[in-house]
């Protein structure tokens, strides 16, 4: 991870991406033009005020979305946005 964090989650989704999460930090692996695996970080697409949310524990990929699950937030990554939900507690499963 870009910012030196342990990766807690990992999701194989469309595309063939394969989404990674970790401490403050969400984003996929994707094939570079010599079909080497490179790291494409989402984090500049969060709302700065949203940028810090923890660990994300859960990846999950369901109708050409990708959510990932922190237990302050979820984020749900389109191909163009993330849009943040904040937890009125925690988001525990």
């Amino acid at each position: 991870m870009p910012n030196k964090t342990i990766v807690r989650s990992v999701e194989i989704g469309r595309n063939n991406r394969i989404y990674a999460g970790g401490q403050d930090e969400i984003g996929y692996f994707a094939p570079a033009g010599n079909g080497r695996l490179q790291y494409h970080t989402l984090i500049d697409r969060i709302p700065v005020k949203d940028r810090s949310f923890g660990d994300v524990w859960d990846i999950v990929s369901f109708n050409g979305n990708t959510y990932f699950r922190s237990p302050t937030k979820i984020s749900k990554f389109t191909e163009r946005t993330v849009v943040v939900y904040n937890a009125a507690n925690e988001w525990a499963f």
